[in-house]
């Protein structure tokens, strides 16, 4: 096709390979029709992408309004920290109590006789363990003895849940800390050596490990009041006493504990909505108003949405049972808004039914929206259905172009070939036309005179 050699002309002395150019380019205009086609598919394709993008970021928004934590907010305080730090969640009830801590939990901590280095070799034997519920033995050999290896060894056992072991380096030499992972007094660290020079309570071999091994920290549980009833727990993180309430214990001494709701989340979280369902509203109509013009999906999208919002909830007896009733309203231009100070004015007294008309699993307004939108978004929904139907219309162009094209080199071979023959025609014609010539003018002249 354009752009291959050829010798088209040479003899006739016509442009004869412009002219086979010209003829292909008339001949591929079907082609340019089908580009453009394809160009056209190609932005409707990347404007059905941005739709899908808009609606799943709308999804997001839909989805946090369907929580319990999007419509009440609870936090806890403690008045002194230093004693306990308090924290919330859904299940806690407002109100307050006084927390008297008298004790708190510890983690056992036993720490061995000091030895040269940690690279000392101690001995071989078996290191047997019990804390609380869980029991492991740990074998030392001539391969693991020193104060290190026993360390590593302790804590590599793969039936070692319980004790942390590590090493202090002070001014005497090098103590092996023994440290129970859980805290409380059910979680004493019980140590037993069994030394293989058969002494498993003298100050060597093995046995040295246990030999005068000091206790640092006491297993102990916490123990507190709380508005005066005794409470014993075996962590400072206690989560069952008050409901719904965490209380972290950190010092001695007394701290009130107060729970409080904060229904402002709900506020928050119908904003960020509103502002997600005019983004997503912007974004259909920049694109009806160019790549996507008359495609109908956009219009349903929008529609099916907006019809939500009119929809009755809640049963005939309750206070709230519009949208509207609590803040949510269009403008001429469809623009969501919210009013504030109306949600205020209800949210009090109906809180209940509000959060109702938000998120019954049956048919509150964000189940009813979430079905609608995974309609357009899932992997067979309708936007993931109509991009398909755009690509298959452009593998169909690819097919007629290729079929073009394969036509085209027949065309342009067979006009090479009548345009060739042509111009070897006029070649020769040319060619006896100077012969002729040169023997015209080669004849003599007639003498006319007598």
């Amino acid at each position: 096709m354009a752009g291959s050699v050829t010798s088209l002309g040479v003899g006739s002395g016509l442009d004869l390979e412009a002219l086979v150019q010209n003829l292909l380019a008339a001949e591929s205009r079907p082609i340019q029709l089908l580009e453009s086609r394809k160009a056209s598919i190609d932005l409707k394709i990347s404007g059905f992408g941005q739709v899908q993008n808009a609606l799943s970021e709308f999804q997001s928004a839909v989805t946090a309004l369907n929580t319990a934590e999007a419509f009440r907010g609870v936090s806890a305080s403690s008045s002194d920290e230093s004693v306990l730090v308090a924290s919330a969640s859904q299940a806690a009830v407002p109100g307050s109590n006084v927390v008297v801590v008298t004790q708190l939990a510890q983690n056992n901590k036993q720490a061995t006789q000091s030895f040269i280095s940690d690279s000392e070799v101690i001995g071989t034997g078996q290191l047997s363990f019990t804390v609380g519920s869980e029991s492991f033995n740990v074998d030392i050999t001539s391969e693991n003895n020193t104060l290190a290896q026993i360390r590593d060894a302790i804590n590599a056992d793969p039936n070692n849940n319980s004790v942390q072991a590590s090493i202090i380096n002070i001014d005497e030499g090098s103590k092996l800390i023994l440290t129970a992972v859980e805290s409380g007094a059910v979680n004493q660290i019980n140590f037993t050596v069994t030394d293989d020079d058969a002494n498993n309570a003298d100050d060597a071999g093995l046995s040295r490990l246990v030999f005068g091994i000091q206790e640092i920290d006491a297993a102990q549980d916490a123990t507190f009041q709380v508005d005066g009833f005794a409470v014993t727990r075996p962590s400072n993180q206690v989560t069952d006493v008050i409901q719904g309430v965490t209380l972290e214990l950190s010092g001695l001494g007394t701290a009130t504990v107060s729970a409080s709701e904060d229904l402002g989340v709900a506020k928050t979280t119908i904003e960020t909505f509103v502002t997600a369902y005019n983004s997503l509203t912007a974004t259909l109509a920049a694109q009806r108003d160019s790549t996507l013009s008359g495609e109908n999906t956009l219009i349903n999208i929008e529609s099916r949405i907006r019809q939500l919002f009119s929809q009755t909830y809640n049963d005939s007896s309750s206070n709230i049972n519009y949208l509207f009733q609590v803040g949510l309203s269009f403008d001429r231009d469809g623009i969501l808004s919210f009013d504030t100070e109306e949600f205020d004015s209800v949210i009090a007294t109906d809180f209940a039914e509000i959060q109702n008309i938000f998120t019954n699993s049956d048919n509150g307004f964000i189940t009813l929206l979430e079905d609608v939108i995974e309609g357009y978004t899932e992997s067979e929904g309708i936007l993931t259905a109509r991009t398909d139907g755009l690509n298959d219309e452009k593998e169909s162009i690819d097919e007629d172009i290729e079929r073009i094209e394969i036509r085209l080199e027949s065309v342009e071979a067979r006009l090479r070939a009548q345009f060739g023959s042509l111009d070897s025609l006029l070649s020769q014609l040319n060619s006896t036309s100077s012969f002729l010539t040169q023997q015209l003018a080669n004849l003599p002249l007639s003498n006319n005179s007598s």
